[in-house]
């Protein structure tokens, strides 16, 4: 099973008192039986960590997807080096280079998004 955890801080401000102003810190925790769906979402979301739970009585592991894959602008910037690879076209002029990378993502082709060392 494989959990991600998302952080989420909302601005709130009332007009009546002065108590309730500041941030509201959410933690939503997402849970999903397959790595490839938890990558997704954490890929999407732009999602740091992915926390891998095998068993109760074993420690959680976290991984880091980007340590794999590229982020949007990693990938915005090797394409308009190389667009014929990642995009199939000749020039990257006519495409929104950041609705591609998560059209990418969305579809389940991480395979032009890892990173070559």
């Amino acid at each position: 099973m494989y959990k991600v955890t998302q952080k989420l801080t909302i601005k709130r401000k009332y007009k009546l008192t002065k108590l309730f102003f500041g941030n509201l810190k959410i933690n939503k925790v997402y849970t999903f039986e397959k790595y490839k769906e938890a990558l997704i979402f954490a890929l999407s979301e732009e999602i740091k960590f992915i926390e891998c739970v095998l068993d109760p009585n074993i420690k959680p592991t976290n991984r880091i997807p980007y340590l794999i894959y590229m982020n949007v602008k990693e990938f915005i910037k090797a394409a308009k080096r190389n667009p014929l690879h990642f995009i199939g076209s000749n020039s990257y002029k006519n495409v929104n280079l950041d609705q591609y990378y998560f059209y990418l993502v969305a579809s389940g082709n991480l395979h032009k998004l890892k990173k070559y060392i």
